[in-house]
């Protein structure tokens, strides 16, 4: 079936780059600085290998993200518009990145260069692979023959049902990024605390209980995917971990003794690995509301 239109999304989505290409979507890069070298993320890893990214930041490398630039959407989207497709932008939460204002000068600008075509876009509110769930069920409902405005109304009504648990190893990454205060970091790393995040309806982070110790955190996500996901056996479960890929295995092998009918696990690309370091892990699903 020829697509009518074309998903647009940034490389901060964090799906890998065979499920980007099974789904027909056109990935932003994103800029990462490392130790004072610019590099720009690219699911298939042609600027910077993920491997090497998280060598870099176990040796306390220090690291800079940023949003794409306008010009980087517009590239992308003016290619598909001169071909006659739509395209339909979802977005990094604006709360989290200035991802979703730079796409949306570029869409505007571009709005005005094609009047007749249609230029879409939503705020997931979402990050990491909680965004690329809804990319691949924008993927789904165009391959089902869905509109634009059909596959845009979908994601608008589904979005505050997509769930984001995570935890991280170690507390530092988070001050560092900004989404954690340096007390609380202190405190949490005095007391081996280890927090259970996820993302609120706002589309920003907020701490859903503290556990004492990593691997109890990491059963939680389990526990919390048990409690929560509805209708598991027709679901894709998504799975992102920060170079932790023995217990990322562990935890996905859980989740399909529950019954899930898939589930999908990825390393996190050099922006979200930034801000949450290595050995963080989450998961995101879908339930009845965050």
């Amino acid at each position: 079936m020829e697509r009518t239109f074309t998903i647009l999304t940034e490389a901060g989505c964090d799906l890998p780059q065979e499920r980007f290409e099974r789904a027909g979507a056109l990935v932003a890069p994103m800029p990462v600085t490392i130790n004072g070298r610019h590099f720009r993320h690219y699911p298939d890893e042609r600027s910077l290998k993920y491997a090497d990214f998280y060598r870099m930041l176990r040796d306390k490398a220090q690291t800079v993200t940023s949003a794409p630039s306008p010009g980087d959407y517009d590239e992308l989207a003016e290619t598909e518009l001169k071909q006659g497709r739509d395209v339909l932008y979802l977005g990094f939460s604006s709360a989290l990145s200035a991802s979703f204002q730079a796409a949306a000068v570029a869409l505007d600008t571009l709005s005005k260069k094609y009047p007749e075509r249609k230029i879409l876009r939503v705020d997931t509110l979402s990050g990491a692979m909680g965004q690329g769930l809804l990319v691949e069920m924008a993927a789904r409902a165009r391959e089902a023959g869905k509109s634009i405005e059909e596959a845009a109304l979908l994601i608008e009504r589904m979005k505050l049902k997509v769930v984001h648990y995570f935890t991280v190893a170690d507390l530092q990454h988070l001050r560092r990024s900004g989404r954690l205060g340096t007390l609380s970091a202190a405190l949490g790393t005095m007391l081996k605390l280890k927090p259970v995040l996820s993302i609120n309806d706002k589309g920003t982070l907020y701490v859903v209980e503290k556990t004492r110790g990593y691997q109890r955190a990491i059963s939680r996500l389990l526990s919390l995917v048990r409690e929560k996901a509805v209708d598991i056996k027709n679901q894709v479960v998504y799975i992102s971990h920060a170079d932790v890929q023995d217990l990322a295995s562990s935890l996905a092998e859980g989740i399909r003794a529950l019954g899930a009918r898939e589930v999908a696990v990825h390393l996190l690309g050099p922006v979200i690995g930034s801000h949450v370091g290595p050995g963080a892990i989450g998961v995101s699903f879908l339930a009845d509301k965050r």
